[in-house]
C-alpha cells in the first residue's frame, strides 16, 4: 500500500527516518531529490499531435518538489551506479551505430536502417536515466496537487519509524485515487 509524507516535511529535510524508504537498510548517504509529480493523464494523449507539444505541457503542468536530505543506503547508491552504467552502454552503442550506418550506407538505404536503429537505441538508453534519478531509486512521486510525496512500495522499517505524523498524512488522497 502507498504511504504518504506531507511535502512540507519532505522539503523541511527535517523528521525522516535515518533507513532507506526502499531496503530499510542504515542510510549511508542523504542526498538531494528532485521529485516530481506526474502530468494529468489527458496530456499523453498530445504525443500523436507531436512530441514537442506533449513536451512543453508535461513540463508546464508538472509540480516538483527538493528534498534536501533524503536516506539512501549501501544497495541504492550500487542499483544507481548501475543503472546509470547500463543506460550509459546502450548509449554509447546506439550512438556508435550512426557511424557505421554511414560507413556502410554508401548512398542506399543501409544507413536509414541501421542508422536509425542505432538512434533508436541511444535514445532508450538516455531514457533509461531516469530510473537512476534520486526519486526514482527511493521510489516517490508528487501528488498532482504538490501536497504530498507517495512512496509507492516502502519498507515497513521506513513507514514505521515516520512517526506520529504519519496517520495525519494518509487522509490526504488528493491525485493518488486517479492513479
Amino acid at each position: 500500500m502507498p504511504t504518504q509524507l506531507m511535502a512540507s516535511r519532505v522539503r523541511s529535510g527535517l523528521g525522516l527516518p535515518d533507513v532507506c524508504s526502499r531496503h530499510g537498510r542504515h542510510a549511508t548517504r542523504r542526498s538531494r531529490a528532485v521529485i516530481e509529480s506526474s502530468p494529468p493523464g489527458w496530456v499523453y494523449a498530445t504525443i500523436p499531435a507531436g512530441l514537442l507539444i506533449f513536451l512543453i505541457l508535461r513540463a508546464a503542468l508538472r509540480k516538483s518538489i527538493v528534498a534536501p536530505a533524503w536516506p539512501f543506503c549501501d544497495r541504492c547508491q550500487r542499483r544507481r551506479a548501475t543503472v546509470i552504467a547500463i543506460a550509459s552502454v546502450v548509449v554509447v552503442v546506439g550512438l556508435g551505430m550512426v557511424p557505421i550506418g554511414l560507413q556502410l550506407s554508401h548512398g542506399d538505404a543501409m544507413f536509414g536502417l541501421f542508422g536509425g536503429l542505432g538512434v533508436v537505441i541511444a535514445m532508450c538508453g538516455y531514457a533509461g536515466f531516469a530510473l537512476a534519478r534520486p526519486a526514482a531509486i527511493a521510489g516517490a512521486r508528487l501528488t498532482q496537487d504538490g501536497l504530498c510525496v507517495v512512496l509507492e512500495h516502502p519498507n515497513d522499517t521506513f513507514v514505521t519509524l515516520l512517526g506520529a505524523e504519519q496517520p495525519a498524512a494518509r487522509q490526504h488522497d488528493h491525485g493518488v485515487s486517479g492513479r
